[in-house]
């Protein structure tokens, strides 16, 4: 298996005997086999912290794109962003099994990224007053469109895929953990403007059991208006 050209680009390869990835920095052989050899007592999906590392065991589905969506999104935001992006920044994507299995999706795959301290939106989003959860939508706005004026559009960002990062005096900064469904909005207004709707009727799924009624319109109006 080969990875795109483009993405390659500034990444150094890892390769051992029954694995092989891409890293943003050197990772030691013996590192990567104690992923390895976690990560096959574990489901898909399942994901754990270790050297201020954050690793995550890709889901079956994700195992036969080439490579994992959410690996490619991070890196293309990092890269765009900088440190100041946003995201948990993205570090080395893994396969552990033959090049044959890996295309099948019947490898094990690993994305690794800096671990971002801080509880989820979800565990915290009926315990925030209502200013402090208005200034967190404010901020989440910002974040989005800065996005939108480079031309990225994160269509997901569920209370779940939401990290709430602790800085100085007690504030927050939202971090969005998953990057997997990321759309170009490229130049088109129409485009544009149909990926804000797409955006706008998927955040109505993922908070509608979290917010009244009231309490959902008032935040779309926020990030929508």
């Amino acid at each position: 298996m080969s990875f795109p050209q483009h993405l390659v680009s500034g990444l150094k390869e890892i390769k051992g005997e029954n694995y092989l990835g891409i890293a943003t920095c050197d990772y030691d052989s013996k590192f990567i086999e104690e992923i390895l050899e976690r990560g096959k007592k574990v489901y898909p999906n399942y994901h754990w912290k270790t050297n201020n590392l954050h690793i995550k065991k890709l889901k079956i589905d994700e195992l036969t794109r080439k490579p994992a969506m959410r690996f490619e999104n991070s890196l293309k935001i990092s890269r765009r962003f900088g440190d100041d992006c946003g995201i948990p920044i993205p570090l080395a994507l893994i396969y552990q099994g033959t090049t044959m299995e890996i295309l099948t999706g019947k490898a094990n795959g690993y994305f690794i990224t800096q671990y971002v301290p801080g509880n989820t939106l979800i565990q915290e989003i009926n315990k925030m007053p209502k200013t402090e959860r208005d200034e967190l939508f404010v901020l989440i706005k910002l974040r989005l469109n800065d996005y939108s004026r480079k031309g990225f559009h994160l269509l997901d960002f569920a209370p779940r895929d939401i990290i709430l990062f602790p800085i100085e005096n007690s504030h927050i900064l939202p971090i969005f953990a998953d990057t997997e469904h990321l759309e170009l909005t490229g130049g088109s207004l129409e485009r544009k403007q149909m990926l804000l709707a797409e955006q706008k009727k998927q955040f109505k799924i993922d908070y509608e059991d979290y917010l009244s009624r009231r309490e959902l319109k008032n935040t779309l109006d926020i990030l929508f208006e």
